[in-house]
């Protein structure tokens, strides 16, 4: 869901800011940002309520780096991120540490 937000967003956006607002809720899913989608802001309902999760780990694949292994992975210049909470919930065992 979060994801296909950033799809939707247009390339190269310009001087100003694109903001996606991202609704009270749990989203299980891996988000990328990619190097063409620049001045993306990602704003939540509050830390706790808005909640983007993953749980990939280098350890689950070899040759793995770990902007793969990352939740929210940003290369899109001008990211910014208020009111919400990313975690990795893969735990130590899986070489997250």
């Amino acid at each position: 869901m979060v994801q296909e937000a950033v799809n939707a967003t247009p390339g190269n956006f310009g001087p100003g800011k694109f903001v996606i607002w991202i609704k009270t809720g749990l989203y299980d899913e891996i988000v990328r940002v990619p190097l063409e989608k620049i001045n993306v802001v990602f704003v939540g309902d509050g830390m706790g309520k808005t909640v983007i999760t993953g749980s990939l780990s280098v350890g689950l694949m070899p040759g793995m780096t770990t902007y793969e292994s990352a939740t929210v992975g940003v290369r899109g210049d001008g990211f910014m991120a208020s009111g919400l909470t990313i975690q990795n919930t893969a735990g130590v065992g899986a070489e997250q540490q």
